[in-house]
């Protein structure tokens, strides 16, 4: 898949070996193996001391790629990477340049407080492409993220999501966004697919599914901290720091 500058490639799932090069005739130089780096020289792996996060000599006029790596876990993680498919390949444009380049500078450096800045930036990078990538004209999503922008069900989305272990109703859930109850669950039904006390039960076995597999919690006995219905948001944290 060809990369212009400037442009993301976000790869979903387990990849297996793939290859990053500035073209399709050029020899790998270097294997990234369980975390490490090694050079390929005459096809031979052979141990080099290489800059920190850095492969190649970048030498002038070299091709610069930034590549990071997020580790997902859990049913909320799947749920959200559904959003995209296998490879999406994002054009690069003015905010989401600006942050590779800033991201670029930064992994030339090692100072205090470094892996956090990387992260940081890293969330950004990915939050600016996903975003990029759910915008575009005739994108095709699933229902409830694309109803995210309808006015009313958007808000009752959010509010769903922030507060999964709240009481709702659709007639206090229509009132929090200023509709009817007859209007609003209508209007939900109709964006999302779903009615919104059902959307709701979706989302809080998503969180429960997480919660018996990351505490000691269990169908019987819900985790002391927080029920299966527990306000835990999705998350996500990179397994590898991002690397030029």
């Amino acid at each position: 898949m060809p990369l212009a500058s400037g442009d993301i490639a976000l790869v979903r799932g387990s990849a297996g070996r793939y290859v990053l090069a500035d073209g399709s005739g050029t020899a790998p130089q270097v294997l990234i193996r369980d975390g490490t780096k090694q050079v390929l020289d005459a096809g031979a792996v052979s141990e080099r001391g290489l800059g920190p996060r850095t492969y190649g000599d970048g030498l002038p006029g070299a091709a610069a790629l930034l590549h990071g790596a997020y580790g997902f876990r859990g049913a909320a993680g799947e749920h959200l990477l559904g959003l995209l498919p296998p490879l999406a390949v994002v054009p690069g444009r003015e905010g989401s340049t600006a942050a590779l380049r800033l991201l670029a500078a930064e992994t030339a450096r090692q100072e205090p407080g470094q892996e956090a800045v990387l992260n940081r930036l890293l969330d950004l990078v990915l939050v600016l492409a996903v975003r990029a990538w759910c915008t575009r004209p005739n994108v095709e999503l699933p229902s409830w993220p694309a109803a995210l922008g309808v006015p009313a069900v958007g808000e009752a989305i959010r509010l769903l999501h922030a507060e999964p272990a709240r009481r709702w109703t659709v007639a206090g859930l229509a009132a929090r966004v200023g509709r009817s109850r007859t209007v609003f669950a209508a209007q939900f039904t109709r964006a999302v697919g779903e009615p919104p006390l059902a959307h709701l039960t979706v989302w809080r076995m998503v969180l429960a599914a997480d919660l018996l597999r990351d505490t000691e919690a269990t169908v019987a006995r819900p985790s002391p901290a927080r029920s299966a219905t527990g306000t835990r948001s999705p998350s996500a944290r990179p397994s590898s720091a991002p690397a030029a």
